[in-house]
Protein backbone atom coordinates (compact mmCIF):
# COMPACT_ATOMS: atom_id res chain seq x y z
CA UNK A 1 0.00 0.00 0.00
CA UNK A 2 1.38 2.99 -0.88
CA UNK A 3 2.59 5.64 2.03
CA UNK A 4 0.26 8.68 2.32
CA UNK A 5 2.24 12.01 2.24
CA UNK A 6 0.79 15.23 3.70
CA UNK A 7 1.96 18.82 2.46
CA UNK A 8 1.60 22.00 4.09
CA UNK A 9 3.47 25.69 3.84
CA UNK A 10 4.48 28.59 5.84
CA UNK A 11 2.12 31.03 6.41
CA UNK A 12 3.24 34.16 4.97
CA UNK A 13 3.16 35.78 8.73
CA UNK A 14 6.42 37.56 8.71
CA UNK A 15 7.80 40.39 6.77
CA UNK A 16 6.72 43.40 5.15
CA UNK A 17 4.05 40.87 2.96
CA UNK A 18 2.20 40.07 6.33
CA UNK A 19 -0.83 41.23 6.76
CA UNK A 20 -4.92 39.45 7.57
CA UNK A 21 -5.75 39.64 4.00
CA UNK A 22 -2.89 38.18 2.31
CA UNK A 23 -3.04 34.97 5.39
CA UNK A 24 -6.81 34.64 4.72
CA UNK A 25 -6.16 34.94 1.12
CA UNK A 26 -3.37 32.56 0.83
CA UNK A 27 -4.55 30.12 3.39
CA UNK A 28 -8.43 29.58 1.69
CA UNK A 29 -6.68 29.02 -1.77
CA UNK A 30 -4.45 26.33 0.01
CA UNK A 31 -7.07 24.63 1.32
CA UNK A 32 -9.25 25.19 -2.16
CA UNK A 33 -6.02 23.08 -3.66
CA UNK A 34 -5.80 20.24 -1.55
CA UNK A 35 -2.89 21.33 0.86
CA UNK A 36 -3.31 19.27 4.21
CA UNK A 37 -1.76 22.04 6.76
CA UNK A 38 -0.25 25.95 7.58
CA UNK A 39 2.48 26.26 9.63
CA UNK A 40 4.07 29.62 11.41
CA UNK A 41 7.04 30.12 12.73
CA UNK A 42 8.10 31.82 16.20
CA UNK A 43 10.03 34.46 17.36
CA UNK A 44 9.77 37.14 19.97
CA UNK A 45 12.78 39.62 18.77
CA UNK A 46 12.69 39.12 15.28
CA UNK A 47 15.88 39.77 13.48
CA UNK A 48 14.78 38.66 9.49
CA UNK A 49 17.66 36.39 8.49
CA UNK A 50 19.96 37.15 5.19
CA UNK A 51 18.06 35.48 2.91
CA UNK A 52 14.59 37.29 4.14
CA UNK A 53 13.55 41.12 3.53
CA UNK A 54 14.53 43.58 5.70
CA UNK A 55 10.93 44.25 7.22
CA UNK A 56 11.05 43.31 11.29
CA UNK A 57 7.28 42.30 11.32
CA UNK A 58 6.76 39.37 12.68
CA UNK A 59 2.59 38.04 13.92
CA UNK A 60 2.87 36.19 16.59
CA UNK A 61 1.94 32.32 15.92
CA UNK A 62 -1.02 31.47 18.07
CA UNK A 63 -2.46 34.55 17.12
CA UNK A 64 -1.77 33.67 13.63
CA UNK A 65 -2.88 30.15 13.66
CA UNK A 66 -6.27 31.31 15.73
CA UNK A 67 -6.90 32.94 12.40
CA UNK A 68 -6.41 30.26 10.59
CA UNK A 69 -8.64 28.48 12.20
CA UNK A 70 -11.64 30.50 11.62
CA UNK A 71 -10.98 31.15 7.75
CA UNK A 72 -10.04 27.48 6.72
CA UNK A 73 -11.67 24.82 8.33
CA UNK A 74 -9.53 21.75 6.32
CA UNK A 75 -6.03 22.59 7.26
CA UNK A 76 -4.46 20.97 10.38
CA UNK A 77 -2.42 23.84 12.10
CA UNK A 78 1.18 23.40 13.42
CA UNK A 79 4.56 25.42 14.75
CA UNK A 80 7.45 25.28 13.12
CA UNK A 81 8.82 25.64 15.38
CA UNK A 82 7.51 27.12 18.41
CA UNK A 83 10.32 28.06 21.10
CA UNK A 84 10.29 26.90 24.90
CA UNK A 85 10.20 30.47 26.12
CA UNK A 86 6.43 30.80 27.12
CA UNK A 87 5.50 29.07 30.79
CA UNK A 88 4.48 25.27 29.95
CA UNK A 89 1.44 25.81 31.94
CA UNK A 90 0.10 28.68 29.39
CA UNK A 91 1.56 27.31 26.48
CA UNK A 92 -0.26 23.61 27.13
CA UNK A 93 -3.35 26.02 27.41
CA UNK A 94 -2.59 28.19 24.11
CA UNK A 95 -2.84 24.64 22.51
CA UNK A 96 -5.66 23.12 23.90
CA UNK A 97 -7.22 26.25 23.15
CA UNK A 98 -6.18 26.06 19.27
CA UNK A 99 -7.43 22.28 19.25
CA UNK A 100 -10.45 22.81 20.49
CA UNK A 101 -11.21 25.47 17.33
CA UNK A 102 -9.36 23.97 14.99
CA UNK A 103 -11.48 21.21 13.09
CA UNK A 104 -8.78 19.67 11.20
CA UNK A 105 -6.23 18.98 13.98
CA UNK A 106 -2.77 20.42 15.32
CA UNK A 107 0.78 19.58 15.31
CA UNK A 108 3.24 21.07 18.39
CA UNK A 109 6.29 21.02 16.59
CA UNK A 110 8.95 22.75 19.35
CA UNK A 111 12.61 23.40 18.92
CA UNK A 112 15.28 24.85 21.46
CA UNK A 113 15.67 28.09 19.67
CA UNK A 114 19.19 30.25 18.46
CA UNK A 115 18.29 33.54 19.88
CA UNK A 116 19.20 33.94 23.73
CA UNK A 117 17.72 37.43 23.37
CA UNK A 118 14.17 35.59 23.15
CA UNK A 119 14.27 33.95 26.16
CA UNK A 120 13.90 36.26 28.38
CA UNK A 121 14.02 34.51 32.30
CA UNK A 122 14.19 30.97 30.82
CA UNK A 123 17.82 29.51 30.91
CA UNK A 124 18.94 29.79 27.52
CA UNK A 125 22.04 27.49 28.63
CA UNK A 126 19.69 24.50 29.12
CA UNK A 127 17.35 24.30 26.79
CA UNK A 128 17.60 20.67 25.77
CA UNK A 129 16.09 20.08 29.86
CA UNK A 130 14.01 23.16 29.09
CA UNK A 131 12.21 21.26 26.00
CA UNK A 132 11.92 17.80 27.84
CA UNK A 133 10.16 19.35 30.87
CA UNK A 134 8.11 21.41 28.47
CA UNK A 135 6.88 18.29 26.53
CA UNK A 136 6.24 16.36 30.04
CA UNK A 137 4.25 18.94 31.58
CA UNK A 138 1.77 19.78 28.38
CA UNK A 139 1.31 16.50 28.07
CA UNK A 140 0.80 15.86 31.63
CA UNK A 141 -2.07 18.70 31.71
CA UNK A 142 -3.64 17.73 28.44
CA UNK A 143 -4.46 14.50 29.80
CA UNK A 144 -5.24 15.67 33.28
CA UNK A 145 -3.26 12.29 35.04
CA UNK A 146 -1.14 14.98 36.90
CA UNK A 147 -1.75 18.60 38.08
CA UNK A 148 1.88 18.85 39.72
CA UNK A 149 5.58 18.77 38.46
CA UNK A 150 8.87 18.56 39.50
CA UNK A 151 11.86 18.63 37.28
CA UNK A 152 14.96 20.52 37.52
CA UNK A 153 13.50 23.93 35.54
CA UNK A 154 9.70 24.01 36.56
CA UNK A 155 8.23 22.84 40.35
CA UNK A 156 4.53 22.91 39.55
CA UNK A 157 1.97 22.40 42.71
CA UNK A 158 -0.95 22.44 40.68
CA UNK A 159 -2.07 23.57 37.42
CA UNK A 160 -5.35 22.15 35.04
CA UNK A 161 -7.00 23.46 31.92
CA UNK A 162 -10.31 22.91 29.97
CA UNK A 163 -11.19 22.03 27.82
CA UNK A 164 -8.59 19.35 27.43
CA UNK A 165 -7.75 18.65 23.58
CA UNK A 166 -10.00 16.03 21.35
CA UNK A 167 -7.71 13.59 20.97
CA UNK A 168 -3.78 13.76 21.58
CA UNK A 169 -1.90 16.48 20.57
CA UNK A 170 1.38 15.29 18.22
CA UNK A 171 4.70 16.92 19.28
CA UNK A 172 7.29 16.95 16.84
CA UNK A 173 11.10 18.03 17.82
CA UNK A 174 12.20 20.80 15.28
CA UNK A 175 15.97 21.14 14.36
CA UNK A 176 18.99 20.13 12.13
CA UNK A 177 21.23 19.61 14.57
CA UNK A 178 22.00 15.95 15.77
CA UNK A 179 20.18 16.83 19.35
CA UNK A 180 17.00 17.36 17.38
CA UNK A 181 16.23 13.91 15.92
CA UNK A 182 17.18 11.93 18.80
CA UNK A 183 14.69 14.20 20.96
CA UNK A 184 12.11 13.15 18.33
CA UNK A 185 13.07 9.32 19.83
CA UNK A 186 13.41 10.13 22.92
CA UNK A 187 10.29 11.33 24.00
CA UNK A 188 8.36 13.18 20.65
CA UNK A 189 6.31 12.12 18.44
CA UNK A 190 7.70 13.50 15.23
CA UNK A 191 11.06 15.17 13.98
CA UNK A 192 10.66 18.53 11.77
CA UNK A 193 13.77 19.80 10.49
CA UNK A 194 13.64 23.15 8.69
CA UNK A 195 16.23 23.90 6.02
CA UNK A 196 18.51 20.42 5.66
CA UNK A 197 19.75 18.75 2.89
CA UNK A 198 18.92 15.23 1.67
CA UNK A 199 22.20 13.35 2.88
CA UNK A 200 22.07 14.68 6.33
CA UNK A 201 18.07 13.93 6.49
CA UNK A 202 19.42 10.03 5.15
CA UNK A 203 22.11 9.82 8.08
CA UNK A 204 19.97 11.04 10.91
CA UNK A 205 16.60 9.09 9.87
CA UNK A 206 18.71 6.30 9.86
CA UNK A 207 20.12 6.82 12.67
CA UNK A 208 16.58 7.38 14.72
CA UNK A 209 15.63 3.94 13.29
CA UNK A 210 18.29 2.00 14.49
CA UNK A 211 17.61 4.05 18.28
CA UNK A 212 13.77 3.54 17.93
CA UNK A 213 14.60 0.06 17.49
CA UNK A 214 16.70 -0.38 19.98
CA UNK A 215 14.32 1.60 22.51
CA UNK A 216 11.29 -0.52 21.50
CA UNK A 217 9.78 2.70 20.25
CA UNK A 218 7.59 3.43 17.15
CA UNK A 219 10.02 5.06 14.17
CA UNK A 220 8.44 8.90 14.61
CA UNK A 221 6.72 10.67 12.19
CA UNK A 222 9.18 12.31 9.63
CA UNK A 223 9.14 15.57 8.25
CA UNK A 224 10.79 18.38 6.18
CA UNK A 225 10.84 22.18 5.25
CA UNK A 226 12.53 22.30 2.04
CA UNK A 227 12.86 25.93 0.15
CA UNK A 228 10.74 25.76 -2.65
CA UNK A 229 10.93 27.98 -6.00
CA UNK A 230 8.74 27.16 -8.77
CA UNK A 231 8.78 28.50 -12.15
CA UNK A 232 8.35 27.88 -15.63
CA UNK A 233 12.04 26.95 -16.10
CA UNK A 234 14.64 26.22 -14.00
CA UNK A 235 17.19 29.23 -14.53
CA UNK A 236 13.86 31.28 -13.91
CA UNK A 237 13.54 29.01 -10.75
CA UNK A 238 16.78 29.61 -9.26
CA UNK A 239 17.17 32.85 -9.97
CA UNK A 240 14.32 33.86 -7.12
CA UNK A 241 15.86 31.45 -4.45
CA UNK A 242 18.55 33.24 -3.43
CA UNK A 243 20.88 30.54 -3.54
CA UNK A 244 23.97 32.60 -2.60
CA UNK A 245 22.51 32.92 0.70
CA UNK A 246 21.13 29.72 1.05
CA UNK A 247 24.49 28.21 0.47
CA UNK A 248 26.24 30.86 3.25
CA UNK A 249 23.33 28.99 5.68
CA UNK A 250 24.47 25.36 4.65
CA UNK A 251 28.59 26.15 4.51
CA UNK A 252 28.05 27.25 8.47
CA UNK A 253 25.88 24.05 9.67
CA UNK A 254 29.26 22.09 11.06
CA UNK A 255 26.69 19.19 11.23
CA UNK A 256 25.78 18.47 7.83
CA UNK A 257 26.83 15.84 5.64
CA UNK A 258 28.46 17.63 3.02
CA UNK A 259 29.92 17.38 -1.01
CA UNK A 260 32.81 15.50 -1.63
CA UNK A 261 34.42 18.51 -2.28
CA UNK A 262 34.04 19.83 1.15
CA UNK A 263 31.58 22.93 0.81
CA UNK A 264 28.32 23.85 -0.86
CA UNK A 265 28.77 26.06 -3.76
CA UNK A 266 26.25 24.90 -6.59
CA UNK A 267 22.08 24.61 -6.24
CA UNK A 268 22.95 21.09 -6.90
CA UNK A 269 24.73 20.83 -3.56
CA UNK A 270 21.84 22.07 -1.95
CA UNK A 271 19.93 18.94 -2.97
CA UNK A 272 16.49 18.48 -0.77
CA UNK A 273 17.07 21.99 0.49
CA UNK A 274 16.01 23.60 -1.98
CA UNK A 275 13.05 22.31 -4.66
CA UNK A 276 13.45 24.97 -8.12
CA UNK A 277 12.11 24.37 -11.42
CA UNK A 278 9.51 22.98 -13.30
CA UNK A 279 6.09 21.01 -11.69
CA UNK A 280 7.97 17.93 -12.80
CA UNK A 281 11.42 19.36 -11.36
CA UNK A 282 9.84 19.56 -8.23
CA UNK A 283 8.14 16.33 -8.40
CA UNK A 284 11.50 14.96 -8.92
CA UNK A 285 12.99 16.55 -5.87
CA UNK A 286 10.30 15.16 -3.60
CA UNK A 287 10.47 11.77 -4.75
CA UNK A 288 13.24 11.50 -3.36
CA UNK A 289 11.79 11.92 0.07
CA UNK A 290 8.90 9.79 -0.82
CA UNK A 291 10.67 7.25 -2.41
CA UNK A 292 13.61 6.43 0.80
CA UNK A 293 13.34 3.06 2.20
CA UNK A 294 12.42 5.45 6.08
CA UNK A 295 9.85 7.35 3.78
CA UNK A 296 8.96 11.28 4.28
CA UNK A 297 5.75 11.69 6.25
CA UNK A 298 4.93 15.30 5.74
CA UNK A 299 6.61 17.84 3.50
CA UNK A 300 6.01 21.35 4.43
CA UNK A 301 7.01 23.81 1.74
CA UNK A 302 8.78 27.19 2.75
CA UNK A 303 7.94 29.45 0.39
CA UNK A 304 9.22 32.51 1.84
CA UNK A 305 11.52 33.88 -0.93
CA UNK A 306 8.07 34.16 -3.07
CA UNK A 307 5.50 35.86 -0.97
CA UNK A 308 5.21 38.42 -3.14
CA UNK A 309 3.95 35.56 -6.12
CA UNK A 310 2.79 33.52 -3.18
CA UNK A 311 -0.72 32.59 -4.92
CA UNK A 312 1.50 31.73 -7.94
CA UNK A 313 3.04 28.83 -6.08
CA UNK A 314 0.45 27.56 -4.24
CA UNK A 315 -1.99 27.24 -7.68
CA UNK A 316 1.06 25.83 -8.82
CA UNK A 317 2.16 23.58 -6.35
CA UNK A 318 -1.33 22.51 -5.52
CA UNK A 319 -2.61 21.99 -8.87
CA UNK A 320 0.64 20.42 -10.80
CA UNK A 321 2.69 18.70 -7.96
CA UNK A 322 0.50 17.63 -4.68
CA UNK A 323 -1.85 15.37 -7.41
CA UNK A 324 1.10 13.20 -8.25
CA UNK A 325 1.17 11.86 -4.89
CA UNK A 326 -2.05 11.64 -3.66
Amino acid sequence: MKKKIKFGFLIPHFGSIASSEKITSTCKLAEEYNFDSAWARDHLVFGPHAHEDSDKTFLEPFTVLGHVASVAKKLELGTAVINPQRHPVHLAQQWASLDYLCDAGVICGIGTGSYPREFLERPFDNREQLVKENVEIMRSIWTGESTEYKGEIFDIEYAEIYPRPKKSIPIWSGGSTPASPNRAVEYCDGWLPGRINLKTWDIAVRSMQKKADGMGRKMPTLGVIPDVSPAKDMKTAVEMADIDNLLKLANKRKYWKRPEKGSFETVEDLEGLVMAGTSEDIVQEISKYVDHEIGIDHIVFDLRQRFSDMEYCIETIGGEVIPEFK
